[in-house]
């Protein structure tokens, strides 16, 4: 039988020295996975705002004939985020900026009802903060407009029906 001589530190250092190879390319292999999780982590920036959406309705009380607003919403549950992420708004902001076309602004945004008249908007994913704020700050801007341009419409219409000759309204 063979005895193997202790292990002394020369010994050791010999082998370590025969083997210097395999903590270089453990490190190497280290260094490369970590460039690769580093590259592949993209930092994206968000921004977010709140819009006070009350819809009015006009009906008559039955005792005094005046007329009395009411609004459909009453719950956060209530509000819906297609009435919100709507795609006129967003093709009017990418018109305007050219930089984001309407489906990726719309695939962006996300929805939360607050309460039954205020709705929270956040735009993900931008490559930047500014951004992120001048494409929010657009939408909403273009979201308000649209919506009070449909708010609009009907009254529009029974306006103008009003004042057709022979409706019976008087002018003063």
């Amino acid at each position: 039988m063979g005895l193997q001589p202790e292990m002394t530190f020369p010994r050791a250092a010999r082998s370590a020295a025969r083997l210097w190879w395999i903590p270089l390319l453990l490190a190497l292999v280290g260094a490369l996975a970590a460039m690769h999780v580093a590259s592949a982590s993209k930092t994206t920036y968000s921004a977010t705002g709140q819009i006070h959406d009350q819809e009015t309705a006009l009906g008559f009380s039955a005792g005094s004939g005046n007329p009395t607003p009411t609004s459909p919403y009453s719950k956060a549950t209530d509000l819906d985020a297609s009435s919100f992420i709507a795609t006129d708004p967003a093709q009017t902001v990418a018109r305007h900026l050219n930089a984001v076309s309407a489906a990726e602004l719309k695939s962006h945004l996300s929805f939360s009802a607050i309460t039954g008249t205020d709705v929270q908007l956040t735009l993900s994913g931008q490559p930047s903060r500014k951004d992120a704020e001048q494409r929010l700050n657009a939408y909403l801007a273009a979201l308000v407009a649209w919506k009070r341009e449909g708010d609009a419409r009907p009254l529009q219409l029974v306006n103008a029906n009003l004042h057709k000759p022979g409706s019976g309204a008087s002018s003063a």
